[in-house]
């Protein structure tokens, strides 16, 4: 038992504690998770806006989805690295108007993505 203490406490260090480890890894993968939302989202939405841009009809719904996807493809490309960075700094912007800013951005994309609707 001691030598099994003895091989724990040289292995890990006094700052690295299993739970701090563990929640390392939770923000590990949930970067990764959004990094790659983030690019399968812009890839995606670059597809659908080249297609029902080409087509030409002035239809609601086709306005509709455009809308959509524009608003999607804006998330994907500000919002979501954004939100990567503040996970990374752990909520320690640091500027105020920058965390007002990002705050601003994420509540306003649901008004934003209803506007054709109206």
């Amino acid at each position: 038992m001691e030598n099994l203490t003895a091989t724990l406490s040289s292995t890990t260090s006094v700052s690295e504690t299993p739970s701090t480890w563990t929640s390392n890894v939770e923000l590990y993968v949930v970067v990764s998770l959004l990094l790659v939302f983030c690019i399968l989202g812009v890839a995606g939405n670059l597809v659908v806006l080249a297609v029902f841009c080409c087509r030409g009809d002035q239809m609601a719904s086709t306005v509709f989805i455009v809308v959509l996807a524009a608003v999607d493809f804006s998330t994907c490309l500000a919002i979501v690295p954004f939100t990567v960075y503040i996970e990374l700094v752990h909520y320690n912007v640091g500027v105020d108007f920058v965390c007002k800013l990002y705050q601003v951005c994420c509540v306003s994309r649901v008004p934003l993505s209803s506007m054709p609707s109206a």
